[in-house]
């Protein structure tokens, strides 16, 4: 329309269905230009004066034309997916493999700004949409900033998993392989230290479902303990009897070789003072430095943790083990295995 606030420009009024008077200007026939609404102006060719503006390069309100088109919202942004148990450790989901429910994931743009916070739900999936993405941007989805990962591994439900390392090459790998990288360092803000996967939006209205993380097991179980009463050589004499403990460890994950035995280490498995180390599936004894006291009443609890994956561990309570110095075998104390287990 032409002048739709000043003269000598083109644009576009809003009209009232009514009365057709233009927005804002009543049942008046006249209305000041300063109380004029509904006008907009999309070029203009001079003032008041019709004096052009140096350059101007239009033709004032001859060259007007054109319409409206009425446009809905731009379709949204959609990115996901799925995390789930690796447990042949290759990188590929496959139909007997279950999801990882309940696995709190975290969206962070490329400053390391948190946007948005989710967790998987019973079939392992997740999504982030919303206002929050916009087209062709970098971001990051980073697995347990809520704490939940530490030391290398992921504690959910109770049962610590790491970031699978197999790597899928086979036919449409992106839909089923594992796209998390382990943390190294140099992601921004609060995704350092995390399981990532780094992507890049792309234009509005592509769902992009194809951002997967894959974890292994990392269970160290404890298949056998067995405390054994010392006495020191000195059947008359109980106050200085002791046991030793010998102690059989496996693990769900198929590289792990070595396992520690550790003593007084901190709850989250760090720390304390390794008392031995040995392989899965063998028996390691510890004891024999006599610091295991036989005496009917002390318990000892120690920590059995992953030699290359310290934040996989477990736990095992031993003892009371009786004196048996006066007894005809080594071992007719009473042994009670009070713990086996993470927590």
């Amino acid at each position: 329309i032409m002048d739709p606030i000043s003269d000598f420009s083109g644009g576009v009024l809003k009209l009232d269905n009514a009365t057709g008077r233009r927005e804002g200007q009543g049942n008046t026939e006249t209305v000041a230009v300063a109380d004029l609404t509904g006008g907009y102006t999309i070029y203009e060719g001079g003032d008041f004066g019709g004096t052009l503006p140096p350059g101007n390069g239009t033709f004032s309100k001859a060259n007007g034309l054109g319409d409206l088109e009425a446009l809905c919202d731009a379709p949204p942004l959609q990115i996901g997916n799925y995390v789930w148990l690796d447990a042949d450790e290759d990188g590929e989901m496959d139909a007997n493999e279950m999801p990882l429910a309940g696995v709190h994931l975290t969206l962070y743009d490329a400053t390391g700004t948190v946007l948005a916070t989710t967790t998987t739900d019973a079939d392992g999936e997740y999504q982030f949409a919303g206002s929050y993405l916009t087209p062709e941007t970098d971001y990051f989805i980073a697995v347990g900033a809520d704490g939940s990962f530490a030391n290398e591994v992921l504690t959910n439900a109770g049962t610590p998993y790491l970031l699978t390392d197999g790597v899928f090459a086979g036919t449409n790998a992106d839909a089923v392989d594992n796209d998390g990288t382990p943390a190294t360092g140099g992601q921004p803000g609060a995704a350092n230290g995390l399981p990532l996967i780094a992507l890049r939006t792309g234009t509005y209205g592509r769902s992009d479902f194809s951002h997967d993380f894959g974890f292994e097991p990392c269970d160290v179980l404890v298949g056998s303990v067995t405390p054994i009463c010392q006495n020191n050589g000195t059947k008359a004499n109980e106050a200085d009897d002791y046991f030793t403990i010998a102690i059989v460890a496996t693990n769900d994950n198929e590289e792990a070789t070595l396992v520690q035995v550790v003593r007084d280490a901190n709850p989250d498995g760090t720390g304390g003072t390794v008392l031995a180390t040995g392989s899965y599936g063998q028996a390691i004894t510890v004891g024999m430095d006599k610091i295991f006291a036989a005496d009917g009443s002390a318990t000892y609890t120690l920590t059995l943790r992953d030699v290359d994956h310290p934040g996989c561990f477990a736990r095992v309570t031993v003892g009371p083990v009786a004196e048996c110095s006066q007894c005809p075998t080594e071992n007719c104390g009473q042994v009670s295995i009070l713990g086996n287990a993470r927590d």
